[in-house]
């Protein structure tokens, strides 16, 4: 089963916000932390394809 339309723009949303969210950490210079985000972004997207 697909996304519909509406769907698939939350869900670019939420991947626009969690791109925001590790911006303003590298702004801080939490380097680490911005890291684990991106880590765990990674693996979210990674599972979503597997599925």
């Amino acid at each position: 089963m697909g996304m519909t339309d509406k769907q698939f723009a939350a869900y670019i949303r939420q991947l626009i916000k969690r791109l925001r969210g590790m911006e303003e950490l590298l702004n801080e210079g939490s380097n680490e932390k911005a890291k684990a985000e991106i880590q765990e972004m990674l693996d979210d997207l990674q599972k979503s394809i597997e599925d």
